[in-house]
């Protein structure tokens, strides 16, 4: 797609079907997945997107409501037993992603 202008926003064509995997690191964050993610899940599926949700749980001690969470919105779900960093816990992410 060619930009007449360096403002314009670039806008998914309706008839092209878009892939994208989403990694999303959690650390003891388990009670602000429904008041951030759960809008940010909306987006996607209100372009034309094809989607793959990651969440991925950095070892925390609230790792239970994490994947409860994940599964209830259909989301992957992979973790440590421990705490191993964001880096680690983004390529842990990298690993089931499709897209």
């Amino acid at each position: 797609m060619k930009f007449e202008s360096p403002h314009e926003i670039f806008t998914p064509e309706k008839d092209v079907i878009h892939e994208l995997s989403i990694v999303i690191p959690v650390y003891n964050g388990s009670g602000l997945l429904e008041k951030h993610v759960t809008p940010f899940l909306a987006f996607p599926g209100r372009q034309h997107y094809k989607t793959q949700v990651i969440i991925v749980d950095d070892g925390s001690s609230d790792r239970v409501l994490t994947q409860e969470y994940a599964r209830k919105k259909g989301l992957v779900f992979s973790g440590f037993s421990t705490n191993k960093g964001k880096g680690a816990a983004l390529r842990r992410g990298f690993e089931p992603a499709n897209y």
